[in-house]
């Protein structure tokens, strides 16, 4: 099994992969390393799914993936996509707080 100083060392030597994955899908740099930190803390608690000999960068992207795409699930339930010309938008038609 992964230890958590072998998956931080790991985790160290590719962020900015993962970083990457994350912008790819969401289109927004801060809300990107928001996402490649909480796919961190979704991977410790799954340290027992690593299977050693595999990729961990691989098994590491698939996690950011799911919570990048998680993320943009959020956004466009929240109605705005995190667009705030969008937010203004939607406000402009139903005023603010209706």
């Amino acid at each position: 099994m992964l230890t958590r100083e072998e998956f931080a060392e790991r985790f160290r030597a590719a962020s900015k992969q993962f970083w990457v994955v994350a912008v790819a899908i969401v289109r927004d740099g801060g809300l990107a390393e928001d996402v490649v930190q909480e796919a961190a803390i979704v991977a410790l608690a799954k340290l027992d799914q690593f299977e050693e000999g595999t990729s961990f960068e691989a098994w590491m992207s698939q996690i950011v993936r799911f919570t990048a795409l998680n993320a943009n699930r959020k956004k466009a339930r929240r109605g705005d996509g995190g667009d705030p010309q969008a937010l203004e938008r939607k406000e402009s038609r139903t005023g603010p707080g209706d």
